[in-house]
């Protein structure tokens, strides 16, 4: 499959904001395991490119045999689209439109996912060449206004990007956008065990299996210990 038709495919991808290289790895390790194979690494605007691309290129060296695709967000200008194409990126994911850094995208062979909110702005992201077509900001507009705005844009491919409880999730999909998902929340993610498969389904249960797997490191050990 073409990197577009696996991101179709997979409808969910995770943000990874704010977390320094070993947390991100982890992350990664975890969210894969709950079936997740799209992950985002955005720009921090308030520091060096390197923030971003080292992990980014770190992701991509680690899960180079899973089969993950690692994209770029948060990106605002050509020149940190060039940075995450030489880190390893396969996709690119803006807040904004800008054409410019649309055209660059597609001109260095990657997948564009702009971002837009209203119906002009849409269209005019896919004449520019956008693959995929953010709504932004989803969680305020709602599942309503998706569904409404594909009623005459149907034929152009969009995401729902915000924080996702299951319930939401549903609501989404049966406006046939798929989800970009920034904090992945749950009613009660106690109840879900560390080592549960189904654990990337909520932000607790990630960062719950990473501790799961930190303790038994720790008992491995104090074993040999």
């Amino acid at each position: 499959m073409t990197t577009l038709e696996e991101i179709l495919d997979g409808k969910i991808i995770t943000i990874l904001r704010g977390l320094d290289k070993e947390t991100t790895l982890k992350t990664a390790d975890a969210l894969l395991k709950g079936g997740i194979h799209l992950i985002e690494l955005p720009f921090d605007q308030t520091k060096p490119l390197s923030y971003t691309t080292d992990k980014i290129q770190a992701v991509c060296e680690h899960l180079k045999s899973e089969h993950v695709l690692v994209g770029a967000g948060t990106v605002l200008t050509a020149a940190q689209v060039q940075a995450a194409h030489d880190a390893g990126a396969s996709y690119i994911i803006t807040p904004t439109t800008c054409r410019d850094v649309i055209e660059k995208t597609k001109a260095l062979g990657m997948v564009a996912m702009p971002g837009a909110m209203t119906p002009t702005e849409i269209e005019q992201c896919y004449q520019w060449g956008a693959d995929i077509v953010k709504i932004f900001p989803s969680d305020n507009l709602g599942p309503a206004y998706i569904k409404a705005v594909r009623g005459p844009l149907g034929y152009i491919p969009m995401a729902a990007v915000g924080d996702v409880l299951e319930v939401r999730i549903l609501k989404v999909a049966k406006t046939h956008a798929f989800g970009k998902i920034e904090r992945i929340l749950s009613p009660s993610p106690a109840r879900i065990e560390p080592d549960c498969p189904q654990f990337a389904q909520c932000g607790g249960c990630v960062f719950r299996h990473i501790r799961y797997e930190e303790e038994l490191r720790a008992k491995e050990q104090r074993v040999r210990d």
